[in-house]
């Protein structure tokens, strides 16, 4: 027979001792007890020098997160750093026909500025027949407004790009263009002319790659193009007398060098030249003229 252990009385006094807390079920466990005791605000957390500035550079008109930035007094909504990504060239070679034609085609001022500022470096320099703008602290601000004139002596200009060339070693782009250029106090009279742009570029270190803005642009024109540009009726009467005199100095050369090939001036070897004949005579031999006694 197996022995049963006694109780003890203090173990059935512990058991039987009411407690000074109600017992909740299983169930009751998740919900909070009610406590008649006022709960105390949480404490505001201390923040470092460093999470302040982070968070005041967020908030910044200076390119921050989720600030505004301001340009000529109007809030713009783009972050500078994301604006210079978008407005740069990542493909000179496909991006620079859009960029010319909306520095000289536009018929809008306002995309004609933001070319200007978006495309060219702070410091660009300009190079035309007939104006000049050097390297410079914000001399993008005078190549602004030469192309504004630009767009005053000519509302309606019409340019075609005929070709590009990418020297990618040097930075430097050839465009080969044809404009026509029409002054707005001589409507009927319509300019078209020839130019070579040489655009030097500077490159730029990016997240997403190596991008290029525009640091200095020159302009060549032939002479009897560029007098297209001069604001008076005689322009083209003066191109073709340019054109007429280039072409009497393109015959003039060829007569100097046949008369300088006669008394040995810079004879290539071959060519004719004197010879002593019979009695005296001279006669004229030589692959460059066969029947050269019909020029004399």
């Amino acid at each position: 027979m197996s022995r049963i252990k006694p109780v003890t009385a203090q173990t059935i006094a512990y058991s039987t001792r009411p407690s000074s807390t109600p017992t909740s079920s299983k169930d009751d466990t998740s919900k909070p007890t009610p406590t008649s005791e006022p709960r105390e605000p949480p404490k505001k957390k201390k923040l470092s020098d460093e999470e302040l500035m982070r968070i005041m550079e967020e908030h910044s008109g200076d390119g921050g997160a989720s600030g505004l930035e301001y340009e000529d007094g109007q809030a713009s909504t783009m972050k500078r750093s994301v604006k210079n990504n978008m407005f740069s060239m990542e493909n000179p070679v496909k991006e620079i026909g859009s960029i010319v034609h909306a520095l000289t085609t536009t018929s809008s001022p306002d995309e004609q500025r933001e070319t200007v500022r978006r495309y060219f470096t702070a410091d660009a320099a300009f190079d035309h027949p007939y104006v000049l703008i050097e390297h410079g602290q914000n001399s993008r601000d005078y190549i602004e407004k030469i192309y504004q004139w630009y767009k005053v002596m000519s509302p309606e200009i019409k340019l075609t790009v005929h070709g590009v060339a990418w020297d990618e070693r040097n930075h430097k782009l050839y465009i080969d263009a044809e404009q026509v250029f029409t002054h707005f106090f001589l409507p009927h009279i319509h300019c078209t002319v020839r130019l070579t742009s040489k655009i030097t570029l500077r490159p730029t270190l990016s997240p997403s790659g190596t991008r290029y803005y525009i640091s200095a642009q020159e302009d060549f024109y032939q002479d009897h193009d560029a007098v297209a540009f001069l604001p008076f009726y005689g322009q083209l009467f003066l191109k073709w007398m340019l054109l007429a005199g280039k072409r009497v100095a393109g015959y003039g050369c060829w007569y100097g060098a046949w008369v300088g090939s006669l008394v040995g001036w810079w004879r290539p070897s071959g060519d004719w030249k004197w010879l002593p004949g019979k009695a005296g005579a001279r006669s004229l031999i030589g692959p460059a003229l066969k029947n050269a006694d019909k020029y004399l």
